[in-house]
């Protein structure tokens, strides 16, 4: 466009666009023509440094194109995944320029050409960012959460009687899998490398559906973890009395602010303020057959009605429709997704990203076997009629629970863990008060039905939770079940399990 070549504010029939539009003609004009676009107005400029914004774009192309769950490709930013798809050159073109983040982060008016050192200096940009992981700090919570309310570890244990498992539990000493190595991210490189997942953004209730190769993912997840280094508490004036920079810091100044003058591979301009994260419940065969559930929670409802179901379909030749994705159609209350193909999760998380509060649907209760990396929780009772800075939103149902408005994880635990805050959150009882766990690998969280919760990742984590019925919950988790119609199935499977144990 005449008016992009130029730098100079957008004619009438330009302005009518939507700005994913604007932002799709500048990336189809390569790194030259974000360069002019940055430089027509403050507006235009905060568009194009904001991560999200160039998230977005990618996944409403995908849309454009077709795909009902559009696949992202990441390399190296949103921003420059957008112009190595966009651009008429291709990948190849785009190297050929300069670095558009050095250029952008240079003083105005200088001129982009070639033989400048841009990929020399992002490579020396990626080999600091490994350098600062390896030498960060190890991380010591007890400065943050001392005075709080912490749930203790505990050892496995056995068999669970109903009074246990109506209380938050952290179990330690037995993970929750045959190999931690296997479920590492070196070790599900080495075997999924290349396989979709499903990703998610919290952050927008509109998203569409998105999926990233686990190998897009992990790279995407490392430039997090390099944009905020491991929260530290041996020192420093940051926020929640960590260094400058920490999970609990970093991601909640957008734009110039939080990134300075400096620009590149793990650099706050190219870390999203909240990072995707890869929650996908059609898990690989050879990943469900390593898991061993704890001998605690063996009294799974809805696992027994789930293995029940299985097992019918594949009596009557129709395949289980495993993690795989195999096996045919089934009949038609078969077809789809609901509580029984909704019950086991893989989660990766990236540095600062985590759930916000929430409670598990259908009433459901939920262990989480943390595998890789390090997870901060923060738990509060049904009795608690809302956690503090969450409201009710307007989509609420009584099957799924409230929805709500709350706020990214990264900004809650910022603020809560803040100095100014009260060290012991004791705004009612003491039973009343927040519940906060450190999850180190191997630990087992068990969240019972109806409570409150939220997770902070301190590091790229690796975690498999799955959702379960207690025989005491089964009534409510019904009547949850009763209320939504694509749920009949799930409802009639549990109903049949209760039945057949009734009969014993």
């Amino acid at each position: 466009a005449p008016w992009l070549l130029a730098a100079r504010e957008p004619p009438g029939p330009w302005r009518a666009l939507p700005l994913w539009a604007w932002l799709a003609a500048a990336a189809a004009s390569g790194p030259r023509g974000l360069w002019r676009l940055r430089r027509v107005s403050r507006g235009l400029r905060a568009a194009v440094d904001e991560p999200t914004l160039w998230r977005a774009l990618l996944a409403r192309l995908g849309q454009l194109g077709g795909s009902v769950e559009p696949t992202l490709r990441f390399d190296t930013s949103w921003r420059l995944s957008a112009v190595r798809t966009l651009h008429r050159g291709g990948r190849a073109a785009v190297e050929d320029e300069v670095d558009f983040a050095a250029a952008a982060a240079a003083e105005p008016g200088r001129q982009l050409g070639r033989g400048q050192g841009g990929k020399e200096a992002s490579g020396k940009q990626q080999q600091q960012q490994q350098q600062q992981a390896t030498a960060s700090d190890p991380i010591d919570l007890s400065r943050l959460l001392s005075g709080r309310r912490q749930l203790p570890p505990e050892a496995p244990r056995r068999r669970a009687s109903p009074a246990w498992l109506r209380e938050p539990r952290l179990l330690r000493g037995t993970p929750p899998v045959r190999s931690l190595e296997r479920w590492a991210l070196e070790g599900l490189l080495a075997a999924f490398a290349p396989h979709s997942f499903a990703v998610a953004d919290q952050g927008a209730a509109s998203a569409p559906l998105v999926r990233m190769s686990l190998l897009d993912f992990v790279a995407y997840a490392r430039l997090q973890a390099g944009a905020a280094p491991a929260l530290c508490v041996g020192g420093g004036a940051g926020a929640c009395g960590a260094v400058v920079g920490c999970p609990l810091e970093a991601g909640q100044r957008g734009g110039e602010e939080a990134n300075g003058a400096e620009e590149g591979p793990g650099k706050g301009r190219w870390a999203d303020g909240e990072p995707l994260v890869l929650f996908e419940r059609e898990l690989p065969s050879e990943l469900l057959a390593d898991v061993a559930v704890p001998d605690a929670f063996a009294q799974d409802l809805l696992a027994e009605a789930a293995e029940a179901v299985a097992a019918q379909r594949e009596s009557r030749g129709e395949g289980c429709g495993g993690g795989d994705g195999g096996g045919t159609e089934a009949a038609p209350l078969e077809v789809g997704v609901d509580l029984l193909n909704e019950r086991e999760w893989l989660v990766v998380s990236p540095s600062r990203s985590g759930t916000r509060w929430h409670t598990d649907p259908y009433e459901t209760s939920a262990w989480n076997g943390l595998l890789h990396g390090r997870k901060l929780w923060c738990l509060l009772p049904p009795s608690a009629a809302l956690p503090p800075g969450v409201a009710i939103g307007a989509s609420s149902t009584a099957a799924v629970g409230a929805s709500l408005d709350a706020p990214a994880a990264s900004e809650w635990f910022r603020q809560r863990l803040a100095p100014q805050d009260s060290p012991g959150d004791t705004s009612g009882t003491r039973h009343d008060s927040p519940l906060w766990i450190d999850q180190r690998p191997g630990d087992v969280v068990f969240v019972p039905r109806g409570w409150w919760h939220t997770t902070l990742a301190l590091d790229t984590c690796v975690a498999f939770t799955q959702n379960m019925v207690l025989p005491a919950d089964a009534r409510a988790t019904l009547q949850a079940l009763d209320a939504e119609m694509f749920q009949a199935r799930a409802a009639g499977a549990l109903r049949r399990v209760l039945w057949e144990r009734h009969e014993d």
